[in-house]
């Protein structure tokens, strides 16, 4: 396996599948990413998770994560909402 940069990966969600997921309105959730205040963060899986991201959304004290297929750009597995751990 060789240790050369990735090329990055751009993922577009719909804002109604990461409402959804957060358990919000879609309005609320442009509103709050507008504000800058929905924050992100993608994993690019390996091994046996090769093929697949994972992409966690925090907002307020809630938080939800999708496991999108990077072939089809879809969501396979979405985890209810919860609140963020202090």
């Amino acid at each position: 396996m060789s240790d050369a940069p990735q090329p990055p990966i751009e993922l577009t969600l719909p804002a109604a599948d990461v409402a959804a997921a957060l358990g919000i309105a879609e309005p609320e959730l442009r509103e709050a990413m507008r504000r800058g205040v929905v924050y992100q963060v993608t994993e690019i899986g390996s091994g046996p998770d090769a093929g697949t991201a994972r992409v966690t959304f925090r907002y307020r004290a809630r938080e939800a994560r999708l496991i999108i297929d990077l072939a089809t750009a879809r969501a396979i597995a979405p985890k209810p909402a919860a609140a963020a751990r202090p």
